[in-house]
């Protein structure tokens, strides 16, 4: 069938009468105030209950338990007699140490390049800040020639001198290598 396309084109086609919709523009703020109104302090209560405040009470006790000197004296002398180092102050010396400890390391890795692991070893810090005794616990490096020296330079570290009991301390290193 044929269909004579010159005609439609001059045709005008429509589907229907359609209007838009007048539109309409208003200000949204038009009818906003031109401040916030602020608070009206006179409409709150100054009433705060303060009746009720007036029944508590306080009891003193006294016990031998106790001791002398007051709580924070007490605190601060138990822990210097009885206390062991803070785990930052150790924290920080061995982060002090960690570039000689991680020296060792790389040396080794120049000969194995695989080389990788935990070292986990316990050590005991004496008041005066040397380390009196160290056990290693764990190692994942199957070298045991770096892991004595590491143990060894470990072993070097001094920390300050502090009033405090020995300080039995479980620490690790992870030794990756490192990739450019």
């Amino acid at each position: 069938e044929n269909v004579d396309v010159d005609t439609l084109a001059q045709a005008q086609l429509s589907r229907g009468a359609a209007t838009a919709a007048a539109t309409e523009r208003a200000v949204i703020t038009s009818e906003a105030r031109a401040s916030s109104g602020g608070i009206r302090s006179s409409e709150l209560s100054r009433d705060t209950g303060g009746l009720a405040l007036s029944g508590a009470e306080t009891t003193r006790v006294q016990s031998s338990i106790g001791g002398t000197g007051t709580r924070a004296e007490r605190t601060h002398s138990q822990s210097a007699e009885l206390g062991g180092r803070s785990d930052e102050s150790i924290r920080r010396e061995m982060d002090r140490n960690k570039g000689a400890i991680f020296a060792i390391y790389n040396q080794a890795l120049r000969r194995n390049p695989l080389l990788q692991g935990k070292l986990v070893f316990e050590m005991v810090i004496d008041g005066s800040g040397n380390i009196a005794e160290i056990t290693l616990l764990d190692s994942e490096l199957d070298d045991a020639e770096l892991t004595r020296k590491i143990l060894a330079r470990i072993r070097m570290i001094r920390f300050p001198a502090e009033e405090v009991l020995a300080t039995r301390v479980n620490y690790s290193f992870d030794f990756l290598p490192y990739k450019a």
